[in-house]
């Protein structure tokens, strides 16, 4: 309990990381900075552990303070440790203590080193303080660090041409996401008059809060999800975000921000739980996201792209999941993809480090120079296409129970042609580089295995790869979900099962006799102009972002621009002009009437002061005057 009253103090950690980065600059000594990342991510990690083991017994930690009081409403600020919060904090901290360990090697030589590991740092404290909120508002604080994080990482290599428009992107659509979940706080609080999940849980069991506005402040919610967790139609900033590095896009991919919309709709599931309306459209967009990521991923020649649109497809499924009811089928396949998805990630960085390329058909027959980064690649490649009895499997298998236990028969077929898709083009990337004889075009003759700093991380989540989805298994009595709450476990489908992993395992069938044995044309596919159109121009989605709204945009800022110059400039420039007319009439008046009447007194004054010429100080003049004013007096007044 001692622990889990400290458990605010974890975002911190990292926090303080990032502050001595951001305060010292270059006059930090080139290793403290990765040295106080990895140390800081270290702690959160242990505490994590014990936090697990803490709610695993059955104990919930909270505790609130006051923050704002104005009348009789007040804002309280506070922390949860639950199950779910547990779940969380071991993977992002797991994760990010793995990814910056990694990054030792992959960014040694960046001139920005130290920057870089506060950048992560600031990412995992915020991403920790999402998780660790008891109540939305604090955890829409967090959210918002988190999205500048993001772009801070994306945009880390700024003299790249490509990086600085795709971290503006990232910040934009995600921001226009987070306008849908600041109105969600405002309905919340202006119908229950507090932020808090326990208040407004109460609320919404007790009935006290029902209607359209819980529908309305749900959909809201999910709005912000779509934009933190890459969502169709606001899923198009996650392949740019690619311009980053690599160690940062894992972090981002697997346990970060686009975990955080996931873990947004799970923490307030009884909101949507309350209308079948909201469940129906998040399983509608997480169904789409789901098939059109995978179809997209099927045209990338790009390595970390195929990673992305995989990861955009992946979140479509765990948002399936929600929309069939099942949070701990949506949390099982995050906790498990979290895993595999970093892999995948840092595996491409190693294959990047060594060729200096991300193009696959630069690539090829790498297997023979890197066989510990191939090997690792190989067993997150088999679990992300659900083959048995790798982790995704298992929380592959849970997603699609899910669909079947609802009767959602869509969704159902639809996570069906998803795992299809998973396992053709995870088969080609895998194919590509690694196993393919190399091109004339190729750069891997001089590749060579990453050093062991990168290795190490590859090999710890290889293996979490391959065991950890026993936890949410028959096998270990479905201990995933109990953990989380859920005590009654369905029964799995054997047919089911079945008919998965065989769609898996004939995907990547196809792909081994289409790329490494010729017997079908690598890429046929693209023979059809509409699907190459299609999928290469990934739906057009950025062209219709660009004439939808950038340049719709672009025209009403223009328009009022020259409304600006026209009319209000031309106000303010009729109003200066009427101003000045007015000044000049009334400075004439000013002059020729008040100034001309003080000016006329004035010399009045002044000639009438003259009389002091006649004054020579001369008595002989005097008696002179006396006696001719005498003599006149006598003249005029004797006759």
């Amino acid at each position: 309990m001692e622990l889990a009253a400290y458990s605010w103090v974890l975002p911190l950690l990292p926090l303080a990381a990032f502050a001595v980065v951001l305060a010292t600059g270059r006059k930090l000594p080139r290793q403290v900075a990765p040295a106080l990342g990895i140390t800081t991510v270290g702690l959160v990690f242990l505490a994590s552990l014990y936090l697990a083991s803490f709610t695993a017994s059955g104990q919930e930690f909270q505790a609130s303070t006051e923050w704002l009081k104005f009348g009789a409403v007040t804002i309280d600020f506070g922390i949860l440790v639950d199950p779910l919060t547990a779940t969380m904090l071991v993977v992002v901290a797991f994760v990010s203590l793995l990814v910056q360990v990694y990054s030792l090697g992959y960014m040694a030589e960046d001139d920005r080193f130290r920057w870089y590991y506060g950048a992560i740092s600031l990412f995992t404290a915020a991403m920790l303080g999402v998780v660790l909120s008891n109540g939305w508002l604090l955890m829409y604080m967090c959210w918002e660090v988190m999205g500048l994080a993001s772009y801070l990482l994306i945009g880390f290599w700024y003299a790249d041409d490509k990086a600085p428009p795709a971290a503006m992107k990232a910040f934009l659509v995600t921001r226009f996401g987070d306008v849908g979940f600041g109105l969600a706080l405002v309905i919340m609080f202006l119908t229950v008059g507090s932020f808090t999940f326990e208040t407004v849980f109460h609320s919404v069991e007790t009935h006290a809060w029902a209607g359209p506005t819980l529908i309305a402040c749900a959909l809201l919610l999910f709005m912000g999800a779509m934009g933190k967790s890459a969502q169709f139609p606001l899923h198009v900033w996650l392949p740019d975000a690619m311009a980053g590095p690599t160690p940062g896009s894992a972090l981002i991919h697997a346990a970060t921000m686009v975990a955080a919309g996931v873990y947004l709709v799970a923490r307030s599931f009884p909101l949507f739980e309350a209308s079948p309306v909201t469940l129906t459209v998040v399983g509608t967009v997480g169904t789409i996201t789901a098939v059109m990521g995978a179809l997209i991923a099927l045209a990338m020649n790009d390595i970390k792209k195929v990673l992305a649109y995989s990861t955009i497809s992946q979140l479509g499924l765990m948002f399936l999941a929600l929309g069939t009811g099942s949070w701990v089928a949506a949390m099982f396949h995050l906790m498990t993809h979290a895993f595999f998805k970093a892999l995948l990630f840092l595996g491409a960085g190693s294959v990047i480090h060594a060729t200096h390329t991300q193009d696959l058909h630069e690539m090829g027959g790498l297997w023979r120079k890197m066989p510990w980064t191939t090997a690792t690649w190989v067993l997150g490649a088999l679990s992300l296409a659900g083959i048995p009895p790798l982790a995704g499997f298992w929380s592959k298998d849970e997603i699609l129970l899910s669909a079947l236990r609802s009767g959602q028969t869509a969704f159902l077929v639809a996570g069906l042609f998803t795992a299809a898709l998973t396992a053709f083009y995870m088969g080609r990337a895998t194919l590509l580089a690694f196993f393919v004889a190399p091109g004339p075009q190729s750069k891997s003759a001089h590749a060579h295995e990453s050093p062991w700093v990168m290795t190490a991380p590859l090999v710890v989540l290889a293996g979490l790869a391959v065991t950890v989805g026993l936890v949410g298994s028959p096998l270990m009595g479905y201990a995933f979900a109990g953990f989380l709450g859920e005590h009654e476990a369905a029964e799995p489908s054997l047919i089911l099962a079945g008919v998965a992993v065989g769609i898996a395992t004939a995907a990547i069938a196809l792909a081994w006799s289409s790329y490494l044995k010729g017997f079908f044309e690598p890429d046929g596919y693209f023979r059809s102009p509409v699907v190459t159109k299609l999928l290469s121009r990934k739906f057009w989605m950025d062209e219709i972002y660009h004439h939808g709204v950038i340049r719709p945009v672009i025209w009403v800022s223009e328009g009022l621009r020259r409304t600006d110059n026209a009319v209000v400039d031309g106000v303010v420039r009729a109003v200066g002009w009427v101003g000045l007319r007015i000044s000049a009439v009334l400075a004439v008046f000013d002059r020729k009437g008040v100034d001309g009447a003080v000016d006329s007194l004035g010399n009045s004054v002044t000639e009438a002061g003259e009389v002091r010429r006649i004054h020579t100080g001369n008595v002989q003049t005097y008696l002179m005057c006396f006696v001719v004013a005498v003599v006149l007096l006598v003249v005029v007044f004797a006759r």
